[in-house]
Order: structure tokens, then C-alpha cells, then sequence
């Protein structure tokens, strides 16, 4: 199943808790769900179906960005996002939910500003960006091809 980026982010929301290091900001979320998909791809064994089906990452200064996300929840700031109360569209997907719980439980107590670095240090977002400096605006679409190869190589080295 393919889900709405809003879905997943609600998934996340509910896990947050604001004023602690599992508060979720915009810039934290972009990030979370950007790793729901990325992580989704690789753990479904190269099948390339995706989590998400209305939105692509984008290669921005401040890492991989769903551009309808960020229309949602820029209005935030920096400010914690509230936690979501309810169901989400996921709860009863058993594989989505595994997947969404492992980037949770290996990235949900870092600051956005953590996550902003380490997908500065990650392939997929690196190439998307080719030659453009750090601080560049972009609008590069990060493929979902290298966002497969990258990161089943990051789940065999890391976790199997």
C-alpha cells in the first residue's frame, strides 16, 4: 500500500512529545519521513514500491524537503509541531508500520539539525545536488533509485 505524506507524518507526530528530545519541528519532520521512505525502499528488497505516493524529496539547502509537507508545517518554525492524536491510514499495515518504528526508534531523539547534517553526509541528497554549493537553492529531485541503493547498503552494514 502507498500512503499520503501526511499519513506518515501524522504516524510520527503521534510518537512526538513536545519539550523533550522526541519533540518533532518541520525541519525534524521533513527528515523523518524522508527516512520513512528511503528506509521503506530498501527494506521491501528492491521491489521500489514506495510508502509515500504524493510527494518527492527535494535536494534543499537544509536536506531532503517534500515540498508539500513543508506548506503544511513551515508555519511552525522552529517551534515543536503538537502530537497528533489519532489514527493514521498505517495502523493497520504491519510492514509499514515495522519500517516507520525502526526510523523512529534509530533517528526520533535526534534534532532536525542532527538529521540536516547526516543526510548532508548521504549520498542520495549529495548527488541530487551535482555541483551546486551547500547554500544553493534547488529543486532537484532526489531519485528514488539512489535512495534504494543507499540505504539497503546502510541496513547491511548497520543492522543484518
Amino acid at each position: 500500500m502507498v500512503y499520503s505524506v501526511e499519513e506518515v507524518a501524522k504516524y510520527f507526530l503521534r510518537k512526538s512529545s513536545p519539550g523533550t528530545i522526541w519533540a518533532i519541528d518541520p525541519l525534524k519532520l521533513q527528515k523523518l519521513t524522508f527516512y520513512g521512505e528511503a528506509y521503506y525502499l530498501a527494506i521491501s528488497g528492491g521491489t521500489h514500491e514506495r510508502l509515500i505516493n504524493d510527494c518527492e524529496f527535494e535536494a534543499w539547502v537544509h536536506g531532503p524537503v517534500c515540498r508539500k509537507l513543508w506548506q503544511k508545517y513551515s508555519n511552525y518554525g522552529y517551534d515543536d509541531i503538537p502530537t497528533y492524536v489519532g489514527k493514521t491510514e498505517l495502523d493497520e499495515d504491519e510492514f509499514a508500520t515495522f519500517v516507520l518504528d525502526f526510523v523512529w526508534n534509530k533517528y526520533g531523539h535526534e534534532s532536525g539539525k542532527t538529521l540536516e547534517m547526516r543526510t548532508h553526509n548521504e549520498d542520495p541528497w549529495k548527488n541530487a545536488r551535482g555541483n551546486k554549493s551547500p547554500q544553493s537553492r534547488s529543486r532537484s529531485i532526489i531519485s528514488i533509485e539512489n535512495m534504494f541503493d543507499f540505504y539497503k547498503d546502510e541496513i547491511n552494514i548497520n543492522y543484518m
